[in-house]
């Protein structure tokens, strides 16, 4: 099993963009690498997946075919969709 990490995609949050130099279509990008992982692969996200409509980015995660592990980050405080390893906050 192949195991991938990622972090701080910050779906939702507008200003990401400027902060950080995304480029406009980060998003689009970043779904499509996801929606690309193999089935049989684990995905690790390490935090601040999303910065708003939560629930919406959340369905769309759990709809992948893969495993996944999710830790709370900071900005996923707010969030009790029950799909976070809570680690340490």
């Amino acid at each position: 099993m192949k195991v991938y990490l990622i972090t701080d995609t910050h779906f939702n949050h507008e200003k990401i963009k400027e902060y950080c130099n995304r480029p406009d279509n980060y998003e689009e990008l970043l779904w499509k690498g996801l929606e690309s992982l193999p089935a049989d692969c684990l995905l690790i996200h390490l935090g601040d997946v999303c910065f708003g409509k939560d629930q919406e980015v959340h369905d769309r995660i759990k709809k992948l075919p893969y495993q996944k592990i999710l830790v709370r980050g900071n900005h996923d405080k707010k969030s009790d969709s029950g799909i976070y390893l809570t680690v340490g906050m």
